[in-house]
């Protein structure tokens, strides 16, 4: 990854960090969960940067990234697993800020999700 690259990825940090945590903390129990779920997002956004086609904005791509990401684990932890908050409050949190036609594009995904 080149040094561009590092810093659209800070600069989206920076942007978006609140909403990848909205979405680990409605998927853990505690905050040391949430901590690694975050992460382990913050892993795979890292990993899945090079293939970003800008076919969608960035928070877009981070949200799907964090909403995908949270689900798989979840899936590796389903045992012992409760989600605390509905997925359509960590949405409207993490749709703030965003044009209208992005946050359709959001909840569209939302609905297909769950």
């Amino acid at each position: 990854m080149n040094d561009a690259q590092k810093s659209l990825f800070l600069n989206w940090l920076d942007e978006h960090g609140a909403a990848v945590m909205q979405v680990a903390r409605a998927y853990t129990l505690n905050s040391e969960e949430t901590q690694d779920l975050a992460q382990e997002i913050l892993l795979q956004a890292w990993k899945s940067l090079p293939n970003f086609e800008q076919k969608s904005s960035a928070a877009t791509w981070f949200y799907r990234v964090a909403l995908q990401t949270a689900m798989n684990w979840q899936r590796k932890e389903k045992p012992r697993r409760i989600i605390q908050k509905p997925l359509l409050e960590v949405h409207t949190v993490v749709t703030e800020g965003v044009n209208s036609a992005e946050a359709a594009q959001q909840r569209d995904t939302v609905e297909q999700l769950q």
